[in-house]
This record gives C-alpha cells, sequence and structure tokens, in this order.
C-alpha cells in the first residue's frame, strides 16, 4: 500500500476580496490499495478526499474571479491616454490647436490632478492583475498537479482511501514553499548518498574471503589422482580441462599448490 499527503483550505476574508490559504490539521492522506480486484468504480475517491479536491477547484475558481478584467484595465488605460491629451491641449500653443495656458491656470490644475489619478488607477489595476494573476496559477498548478495524478499518476487497479495524520512542520521562521525546497534538498543529499554507497568498492575482508572460497573449489577441481598409481603402477593423472585456442583443442592443467593460490589472492585483495 503507498500514499501520498494532501493538506489544504481556504477562505475569504472581507475588504478587497483577498484570497488566503492556510494548513489545516491534521493533513489527509491518500493511500491506495494495490490489490488487483480494484475496479474502475472502486477508484473512485473517498467522499471526503472528493470533498477536498472540490475545494481546490473553487480555490483555483475564486483566484481567477478575483483578478480585474482585461476589459477593464484596458478601459483605464483609455481614460489616462485622454486625461493626457486633454491636458497637452490645454498647454498646447494655438498653431498645435492648443489654448497656451499656463501651469498655475485652475483649468490646467485641475486636468493635471485628473491625469494622476488616472495615472494612479491604471497602475492599481495593472499591479493587482499581476499579483491575483500570480496566486490563480499557482492554485490552477495545484489543481492541475493533483487532476493529473488521479487521471495518469495513480498506479493501475489501485483504490484511494483516506486516513487522517499530522502535516510535516516547518522550522522557526520557515514558510511552506522553504520547507519544500528543504526536503528537495534533503532527498537529493539522500539519494547522492544512496550513489556513493552503491559506487564505492566492497571491502577488503570481503573480497579476500570471496577469493580464498573460489581458490578452493579450484583447488578441489585440480587435485591430482593418485589411483591409478597406488593401485597399477601408472602414472599420476590431473584434471584437465578443453579449451579451444585458434580453431585448436588444448589440455590445460588446473592443478596449484593451494597455499600458492590464497597467497597470491590475498596479495590480489589487499592491493
Amino acid at each position: 500500500m503507498a500514499c501520498a499527503t494532501v493538506s489544504l483550505d481556504h477562505h475569504r476574508d472581507g475588504g478587497d476580496n483577498e484570497l488566503r490559504t492556510r494548513t489545516r490539521k491534521p493533513a489527509t492522506v491518500f493511500c491506495w490499495d494495490t490489490s488487483p480486484v480494484a475496479t474502475r468504480r472502486d477508484r473512485v475517491a473517498a467522499p471526503a478526499a472528493a470533498e477536498r479536491l472540490r475545494l481546490l477547484r473553487q480555490r483555483a475558481a475564486d483566484a481567477h474571479r478575483l483578478i480585474p478584467e482585461f476589459e477593464t484595465v484596458r478601459e483605464a488605460s483609455a481614460r489616462k491616454i485622454e486625461a493626457a491629451n486633454e491636458l497637452k491641449r490645454l498647454t498646447d500653443h494655438p498653431q498645435d490647436f492648443g489654448f497656451n495656458l499656463k501651469p498655475d491656470d485652475p483649468r490646467v490644475k485641475t486636468a493635471t490632478k485628473h491625469l494622476e489619478k488616472m495615472t494612479a488607477d491604471l497602475k492599481r489595476l495593472t499591479e493587482l492583475r499581476e499579483v491575483r494573476s500570480a496566486a490563480w496559477q499557482a492554485a490552477s498548478a495545484a489543481l492541475v498537479a493533483c487532476e493529473n495524478w488521479l487521471r495518469d499518476g495513480r498506479p493501475h487497479g489501485t483504490t484511494l482511501e483516506e486516513i487522517e495524520t499530522e502535516p510535516p512542520k516547518l522550522n522557526k521562521g520557515e514558510d511552506v514553499l522553504s520547507g519544500i525546497e528543504r526536503l528537495r534538498r534533503r532527498g537529493r543529499e539522500l539519494r547522492a548518498d544512496l550513489h556513493r554507497i552503491a559506487s564505492a568498492p566492497y571491502a577488503s575482508a570481503y573480497c579476500k574471503e570471496r577469493m580464498r572460497a573460489q581458490v578452493e573449489a579450484l583447488a578441489k577441481r585440480g587435485a591430482p589422482s593418485v589411483s591409478r598409481l597406488v593401485e597399477l603402477d601408472g602414472p599420476v593423472d590431473f584434471q584437465t580441462q578443453q579449451v579451444r585456442v585458434g580453431g585448436l583443442q588444448r589440455a590445460g592443467c588446473g592443478c596449484l599448490h593451494r597455499n600458492s593460490r590464497r597467497a597470491r589472492a590475498d596479495r590480489m585483495a589487499a592491493s
């Protein structure tokens, strides 16, 4: 059985309808059962898990509705351009179809204040659109990640089960993104440690033990037989092995003194 943790909550306060998020305790852990009897209908999320997914979708939708519409920003930009043109018409020379008014003229002062107000309104809307677009993209990214995992990333033939557990704790003065980055960095460090351990050579004592076992096996296979010498006054028999070298078959003797093989193996392992 494998598990994945999700913890979310959202609320909207007064004022400028800001959308804020906070962590709910305890967190929800979705575990999936890998038994082969799970059917497509069984893989539907538990009601509480489905409710949390609905809240995640609602948060993304709310964040999108808080973004100022493009038409609103365009109208504010047009009003700023219109105010700038009006001020220019008041101060331009008559040959440029202006009134050539002085800066201290009440009409020029009024037009200047109006232009400043239109400029501030456009700046506020532009900045608000950028901030809320970023918040909507962050909420949408989390929603897309969850939906993609539920559609394509979840192992086939599994069932989601919900359990309650405490969410990961943040260090002092650490926000959520910093905590995620810290755990990612720790994961990279652990993977590097695993790679270093897997790439490290085996211990000399282990190599000597393996080589001695192999030498013992070779010594037993290559031990001479004196049966014919003792019983029939014949030659000593040495075990041989047929090998093919350059299309010719040759017999090689496998006999070597056991102590010599051990000493040689120890020297090779030590080096």
